[in-house]
This record gives C-alpha cells, sequence and structure tokens, in this order.
C-alpha cells in the first residue's frame, strides 16, 4: 500500500492483488520509527498517523518497580535533521486500516481484495512482459497484463517461490512472546518503555493506547504453551504494572526469531519489498519499518523507468544492491546488537543498566539514536552511485531553509543545490530535466559539506553526486545518479 501510494502522488497507476478483505485486528508491529514518518509524510497520510497514534519524542526505558529512568534517546535532538523527531506507537491494524483507507480513496490505485494470487508468466519481448494470474473469492480466474509485479506477500512470499529464491540466513535459538493488554487506569503512564528488571529474560513493555500496553518477552519459558500463554501475559502485566493493575489479555502470540534475506530483490521485472525479500527479528523495531523503507526507494525508479526517462536495468539493479545493502549493513547489525542485549543473562542486563554512565552515554550517542530512528541511511556505492566523496548514499539532513524544510524542495526528479550559482552549464541541463536549483544552505556546513560546491538529491532525499568545484568534472556521474544513460555530456565551465 506504501508503495502504490507512493507511485499514485508521482502520477502512476498500479493494481493491487490481497487476498484479505479487511487488515488482520492485531496489533503486531506497534512502533513507527522517524524516518518511516518521514515516508507517510511523502505520500500524504502522515497527519493521520499523528492523530491517531501515540507521539513519542522521547524513547525512555525505564525500570517498572520504581519508574527509573535507565535510557533515553531524546529524539528532539534530530529536530535539525528532520520535521519528524518522534517516534510513534501505533497498532499494525490501524497502520494497515490508515494506508488502506488511502488506497480506497485513490482512483490511481485499483484494489482487488479477497483475491489470490495463483502465478505469472514472462514474456521478454511484449510491451507488457508479465501476466499476472489471481483468483477471487468465488473462485474465478482473472489475469492482468504488467510491466512491473512487486511481491511485498510476506514473509512466506508466493511471489518469491515462483522466483525460485529463498530467505537464507538464521533462526535465533530463543522464542519470543508477544502480548497485549490492558492495565487500570491508575497504573497507566504515557512516559516511557517499562522494563521488568528482575524478570528471567528481558521483558519490556510499550503503550500504544489508553490503558492499552504491548508487553514483550525476548524468551518465553519452553513449558509455556498457547493455552497458557493469557495467564503468563497476566503474570507479566503484573509484575510490570502491580499486582492489581491487570484487567484483560487482549493477544498473544509466541514465535520462533529471523534473521534471513533473499540473494537478490529482484529478477527482471519481478521485485521483493519487505519481508519477502528480508526478515528480522523485531528486537529494535526494524521490520515493518525497513519495508517502507524499501517501497520508498523503489518508488521513484519505478516512476523514472515508466515515464521512458531513466534506464530500467540500472535503475532496478541499483534498488536491489542498496536495500540489500541496507538489511545487511544496518538492519541486521542492529537487530543482533539489541537481541544480544536481550538474551544476555539478568545480572548483566542488572549490572549494565544500573549504571547511569552507560545509560546517559547510549542516551546522548547522536549517531545511535540516527540508526535507531533509521535516520542514518548510507547505501555506499551501487549502480547509480559511483562518486568517491563519501558523502554520496546518505541521505540528505532536513535541514531548515527559508522555505522551511530541505526535503519539501525536492522535485519529482530530485534538487540540485549549489554554493553560489550552478552555471549555465549544469543549470540548463538539469533545469530541462526538471530538477530545481536552490542555493546550498548554510546549516549543511555544520554537517561536512564544507568546500561543496554542488549536490544532486535524489527524489528519495538520498545524496546522488557531490561536486566540490563549480563546475560537472564528470558528467557521466551526474547521469547516472539520475538513473539516466545515454544521454549528451553536460558542457563543462
Amino acid at each position: 500500500m506504501t508503495l502504490a501510494l507512493a507511485l499514485a502522488r508521482r502520477g502512476v497507476g498500479s493494481v493491487i492483488i490481497e487476498r484479505k478483505v479487511e487488515p488482520d485486528p492485531h496489533s503486531r508491529a506497534v512502533l513507527l520509527f522517524p524516518r518511516t514518518m518521514e515516508v507517510l509524510r511523502d505520500v500524504g497520510v502522515l497527519s493521520e498517523f499523528k492523530r491517531r497514534g501515540e507521539l513519542n519524542a522521547h524513547v525512555r526505558l525505564r525500570r517498572a518497580s520504581d519508574r527509573h529512568t535507565l535510557l533515553d534517546f531524546d529524539f528532539n535532538r534530530l529536530d535539525d535533521v528532520t520535521d519528524c523527531n518522534f517516534a510513534v506507537a501505533i497498532p499494525q491494524d490501524v497502520t494497515d486500516s490508515i494506508l488502506l483507507d488511502a488506497v480506497r480513496s485513490d482512483a490511481r490505485i485499483t484494489l482487488h481484495s479477497g483475491c489470490q494470487f495463483t502465478g505469472f508468466e514472462e514474456s521478454p519481448g511484449d510491451d507488457r512482459p508479465i501476466v499476472v494470474r489471481f483468483r477471487d473469492a468465488a473462485g474465478s480466474e482473472h489475469a492482468i497484463d504488467a510491466l512491473f509485479l512487486v511481491g511485498a506477500d510476506g514473509a512466506h512470499s508466493a511471489v518469491r517461490e515462483h522466483l525460485g529464491l529463498e530467505l537464507d540466513g538464521k533462526t535465533y535459538p530463543t522464542r519470543a512472546f508477544l502480548a497485549d493488554v490492558e492495565i487500570a487506569p491508575e497504573a497507566d503512564s504515557a512516559d516511557g518503555l517499562l522494563m521488568a528488571a528482575q524478570a528471567k529474560s528481558f521483558v519490556v513493555s510499550v503503550r500504544y493506547a489508553p490503558g492499552i500496553w504491548r508487553i514483550i518477552e525476548q524468551d518465553i519459558p519452553a513449558e509455556i504453551g498457547p493455552d497458557q500463554e493469557a495467564k503468563h501475559a497476566q503474570q507479566l502485566a503484573e509484575e510490570i504494572f502491580g499486582p492489581a493493575a491487570w484487567r484483560r489479555t487482549i493477544w498473544t502470540s509466541a514465535y520462533k526469531k529471523h534473521e534471513r534475506c533473499a540473494s537478490t530483490f529482484r529478477r527482471g521485472a519481478v521485485i521483493l519489498v519487505g519481508d519477502a525479500a528480508h526478515l528480522n527479528s523485531p528486537a529494535g523495531g526494524q521490520g515493518l519499518n525497513s519495508g517502507m523503507r524499501d517501497a520508498h526507494n523503489l518508488a521513484w525508479k519505478l516512476d523514472a523507468t515508466l515515464s521512458g526517462r531513466g534506464d530500467r536495468e540500472l535503475l532496478l539493479s541499483s534498488y536491489d544492491v542498496e536495500q540489500r545493502s541496507a538489511f545487511a549493513h544496518d538492519v541486521a547489525p542492529l537487530t543482533d546488537m539489541v537481541e544480544r542485549m536481550q538474551a544476555a543473562p539478568a545480572w548483566v542486563r542488572k549490572l549494565a543498566f544500573s549504571n547511569l554512565w552507560i545509560g546517559r552515554a547510549l542516551g546522548h550517542d547522536t549517531a545511535l539514536a540516527l540508526r535507531l530512528s533509521m535516520l542514518f541511511i548510507d547505501y555506499g556505492k551501487s549502480p547509480i552511485l559511483v562518486a568517491d566523496d563519501g558523502l554520496v548514499g546518505q541521505r540528505i539532513p532536513d535541514v531548515r531553509v527559508p522555505a522551511g524544510r530541505l526535503h519539501s524542495m525536492i522535485a519529482r526528479w530530485g534538487l540540485l543545490l549549489a554554493r553560489k550559482h550552478a552555471g549555465d552549464d549544469v543549470g540548463e541541463n538539469l533545469r530541462a530535466l526538471g530538477v530545481p536549483i536552490a542555493s546550498l544552505p548554510a546549516a549543511l556546513d555544520e554537517r561536512g559539506f564544507e568546500g561543496v560546491e554542488l549536490v544532486y538529491i535524489r527524489p528519495d532525499q538520498i545524496i546522488g553526486w557531490v561536486s566540490r568545484t563549480s563546475h560537472v568534472a564528470d558528467a557521466d556521474a551526474v547521469w547516472r545518479a539520475m538513473g539516466v544513460l545515454n544521454k549528451p555530456a553536460l558542457v563543462s565551465a
């Protein structure tokens, strides 16, 4: 749905084939990070998430027994790099319903709900090279001629299966437990995550609605089966909130955790996103958030390809390389770090969290806050990121500019920032391609842009090309950063 909405904002129509008729009624993923808020802003639904979710400018970890703060990530400190300097606690069924309402109200998106994807065939030489097949609720068979097929169909992806790909990686030895519980008003608090410090395994809870909390247990005892889960949830709630605080158990789930990734995220015109492409432990809350980042990366590249402006192979290969790199270097390491911390013996966790210096150091670590918020993005090299400058491939900070924020100035095909003026050579060529030009904000000098004269920013807010002179020394790198091949060279100053 995020991908369809992102394409619709660019004037591109799409068809969604969805097995379910309505969203699942369970909370599942409940925390969306600042980078995801930027994605939701770009697809036009941020205000609804802010209205219906619980905004958290801080992610505080507190000891349940006395509410003492053990760790505090203050997203307010990120105000100079994003206007989405908060996380939102919101159950996934509400996330689904907000996106679904937006999809149903957009005439450029066709939704076939209650339908089962059954397969596809490719005809590479045709104008519409993919025939996508599905079956409706009445059992009737249908086919759609398509230019691209995107498998966003989860961990057991039928699209991935048809491609003959598997998710390779590891399964963690522990079994996690989730429970949603309602607690008494007098025990309710909107300020922080509560940790049961004395528990045998890591147990933390997060509030996502008034009186409703998600409890997360790192390693549920092996002897607790499905019939005992509700009672176990009550026991954990009483340990965290007090013996009389529990009112009811709403939902529970126990499951094995994985860290797995497909060897490629695309073959030809068939592309994988989200859990269909990569699967990771919910430790650190990266799963749903990273899937939406996949969609954000892919949307402008499909748009550029469909418009005839970009080179299909170049752009789709860059999606595959960049998002697999993001999983390997951003998502998996953070998940592993949180997993190790959660799996540590109780005495190690107690020692670590009782050390106020460690808590303060972690809480004030801006680099760690940027990673937790998923605002730190560094794709490194990909088929369209070929420059040697270390800034290339990173997310451009959303600094303040006279017109508001830098990200709001990025147009359909990106933005060129120039220290003084871009010169007629660069300006005319890029302006002709629909890329606006603006002054390079002085605020960026504090973030490693000293000496930079020209910066091309991609539509997904990633730095695609940098020049430290006022003219284009390597025209091919500029075109490639935009996904354009076989274009005339820019005239050098």
